[in-house]
Parts: C-alpha cells; structure tokens; sequence
C-alpha cells in the first residue's frame, strides 16, 4: 500500500506482512524510495521491518535491508510525512 508521496520520497507497507506482538507492538514490512536527484542516478530505494507502537505513535527500524538493528531507539515520526502515514495506517488496520 502506498502512502502519499512527500518531497522526500515515495514509501510503501505491507498489508500482508502485518503483525501484533503479544507486547502489543505491531510489526510492519516497509519500502522506502528516495525522490529522484537531478543529475544523480536513481536509488533502489531500502527494505525496513518497523515496529510500531500505535499507543504512544512511536517507531523503530528493525531490520535495514535485511541487516538487523538489535540497539534501534523508539522514535517519533516527527516532521517525516511518510513514517507518520504508516504510522496511522498500520495502527488502523483491524488484525483478527
């Protein structure tokens, strides 16, 4: 699912891949592409595994391409359009 595309880029989740830890904490597969530079070539863009807390809107990348990050920091989405739509898109979707 691909949430609005910022200045920054264009960033997609997984409804598929979604799932709720017995912590509460959610888990999510996302894509992220950096917006194009002129006179640069294009990135392929990185694969995360985010944990979202959907109670205090908080966020950690997990794994980054694949590579573990065992020490990441809860972080809010701040300013960034893109975390923040996945944020709210992923803590609305009902799970059974």
């Amino acid at each position: 699912v691909e949430v609005p595309q910022t200045e920054a880029g264009q960033q997609w989740w997984d409804r598929g891949s979604v799932r709720e830890e017995a912590s509460g904490v959610r888990s999510v597969l996302s894509r992220f592409t950096p917006a194009e530079i002129e006179g640069q070539p294009p990135s392929r863009g990185s694969l995360y595994v985010m944990q979202i807390d959907c109670a205090q809107e908080l966020y950690r990348d997990k794994q980054v391409n694949g590579i573990p990050r065992f020490r990441a920091d809860w972080e809010p989405a701040g300013a960034d359009g893109l975390i923040d739509s996945v944020i709210q898109a992923v803590c609305a979707l009902p799970l059974s």
